[in-house]
């Protein structure tokens, strides 16, 4: 049965000086999600440390279990759990719900603080790759006014903090100067840890020929030009009788000649 911070603390003032820290009780720091709460904790923590006169071996060990509990995250970590989400990500040290995406961090004090890279819910969910050029863009799926979005967006711009704030914003999607580092982070992490969920669609933004095969015929190619122009990509489709189209094909042939 798990123990409460009061059995916990009790426990501990009853140490003996040959006794070892608990492990049980650097865990419990970290299942805190309350700030305030975790801060008052870890003082009186380091209190008792203090008056055993073991303040040090306390800051040494917790320092450890910092180090080991952020490891320990990047490699396991969680998956994104918002509401009716397109898709479920791995999203490593991110906490990532209705609630928005956040992560603990440590400072250089070694004090756990919650750092934030968006108050709502928003997500990668597809990476296109051009034919024509290699480069890639990606399409964000972000809940707002009690709805799913999507904006699709060059590559480049989820991996600047600049470009991010003015490409995003403009959209809804809540990004600032302030948590734009952190959601460049989200995102790549995103991206990284789930490579096959999000592995690069071929794309392309014109009609003709791509190697053997003629877009917008070849079904495993995505449409990723300008959304005015998405119309006439798909409604180009085979329809209609071929004697009818050779017909008129030939009598331009004539006008043209």
């Amino acid at each position: 049965m798990e123990k409460s911070q009061t059995e916990l603390l009790d426990g501990l003032m009853s140490l003996k000086p040959s006794e070892p820290f608990p492990d049980e009780i650097f865990y419990s720091i970290f299942e805190i999600e309350d700030h305030v709460e975790r801060q008052k904790f870890i003082e009186r923590v380091r209190g008792i440390a203090k008056d055993q006169k073991r303040a040090a071996e306390f800051s040494r060990l917790f320092k450890r279990f910092l180090m080991d509990y952020q490891n320990r995250m990047r490699q396991s970590g969680g998956w994104t759990e918002f509401t009716d989400q397109p898709v479920r990500l791995s999203c490593g040290e991110w906490k990532a719900d209705d609630q928005g995406i956040r992560a603990l961090r440590f400072g250089k004090d070694f004090q756990p603080v919650t750092v934030y890279a968006c108050s709502h819910p928003v997500l990668p969910i597809e990476i296109l790759k051009n034919v024509d050029t290699s480069e890639e863009r990606i399409t964000l799926a972000y809940y707002k006014s009690a709805a799913w979005q999507r904006i699709t967006v060059n590559r480049s711009v989820c991996a600047n903090t600049n470009k991010i704030v003015d490409a995003l914003s403009q959209f809804g999607i809540e990004v600032t100067s302030e948590n734009a580092k952190n959601m460049v982070r989200y995102i790549s992490d995103c991206v990284g840890y789930n490579p096959i969920a999000l592995a690069p669609k071929k794309s392309i933004n014109r009609l003709g020929w791509v190697g053997a095969g003629f877009t917008p015929y070849e079904e495993d190619i995505r449409y990723e030009g300008e959304p005015e122009y998405e119309p006439i990509f798909r409604n180009v489709r085979q329809e209609g009788k071929f004697a009818t189209w050779k017909g008129l094909c030939e009598r331009l042939r004539e006008i043209c000649h």
